[in-house]
């Protein structure tokens, strides 16, 4: 287990890639070797002092001052190369690769199977593989960082990346690991209450009859950014429905919330109100693909406002 924790805390930093190159150099290396891995002498000894301070390394008092690894530094090594190649690095590496093409490539790709072989579909020299792009799409998708159709023979198409697909790539965690704007309420002993991670709502006033405990909630700055990036991936599945019924309410729906939001609205409450209308007056619309994912979107947009 502690060798689970010095590879995860090592993740993508520089003493990470010294230790990775002293291994693939039998598990030693010289003064001048390092300073060539690190980018300089004072970049080398900083590597080296976090690997150390880990007992991942040791280094010789000769004049040449070899750094090695010790067996527990061959360990962390192999772990991390291990998921490199097939483990959760691997995994996270394709789930972002995913994400940052999507979001750079918006509205290009037919499907997502379309970036096997790309440029862009590779880490640690290794190219994704068919059987990995689909894995971690199915993993995407579940997650709504992505969204895309389905048919018998072949999924992911038409794929687009979401709000909550854009957060993860920007957070920095592992794509697993983040939490999204996931709809649930937290209670702590400061008297705060939270919408998701994101939605910061405001104090109990406590009093009344039966010490009844009143609350008033508001969306906080980044979910309201986050809804306007769901808001305009709607409005353009609106946009797109053309004349089909109820398809001209639903946009002037869409653009009513989006004025509100702009204008400082931010009682979930209101927007949930807004974005009910919106849902039923799609309904009609359903018969086609466009209408589909849009009822889908609107559906998610009500249950992320606690409806």
């Amino acid at each position: 287990m502690y060798e689970v924790q010095l590879a995860e805390h090592l993740r993508e930093s520089l003493a990470e890639v010294v230790l990775l190159r002293i291994s693939q150099e039998g598990g030693e290396v010289n003064r001048e070797e390092l300073e060539e891995i690190a980018g300089g002498p004072q970049a080398g000894l900083e590597a080296v002092h976090v690997l150390q301070g880990f007992s991942l390394s040791a280094v010789n008092d000769s004049i040449t001052g070899e750094v090695t690894l010790t067996d527990l530094g061959r360990r962390v090594a192999a772990r991390i190369q291990s998921s490199m190649v097939s483990g959760s690095r691997r995994a996270d590496a394709v789930q972002r690769a995913i994400l940052s093409w999507l979001k750079d490539h918006e509205g290009e790709p037919a499907t997502v199977l379309a970036f096997v072989g790309n440029d862009e579909a590779v880490a640690w020299g290794v190219p994704f593989t068919e059987r990995e792009v689909n894995e971690a799409t199915e993993f995407l998708i579940q997650r709504e960082y992505i969204r895309a159709f389905s048919t018998d023979q072949l999924g992911g198409i038409r794929p687009r990346i979401t709000p909550d697909g854009r957060a993860a790539l920007r957070s920095g965690l592992p794509i697993s690991e983040y939490g999204g704007s996931s709809n649930h309420t937290t209670y702590d002993n400061h008297s705060n209450v939270t919408i998701g991670p994101q939605a910061q709502i405001a104090a109990f006033q406590a009093g009344g009859h039966g010490n009844v405990q009143i609350a008033e909630q508001y969306i906080g700055a980044d979910l309201q950014a986050d809804l306007r990036g769901r808001l305009a991936e709607l409005t353009t599945l609106a946009r797109d429905l053309g004349d089909e019924s109820g398809a001209e309410e639903v946009r002037q729906t869409l653009a009513e919330m989006s004025d509100v939001i702009d204008h400082g609205e931010t009682k979930p409450s209101v927007l949930r109100g807004m974005a009910q209308k919106a849902l039923l007056a799609g309904v009609t619309a359903v018969g086609t693909s466009g209408g589909q994912a849009l009822m889908q979107g609107l559906a998610h947009l009500v249950r992320m406002l606690g409806g």
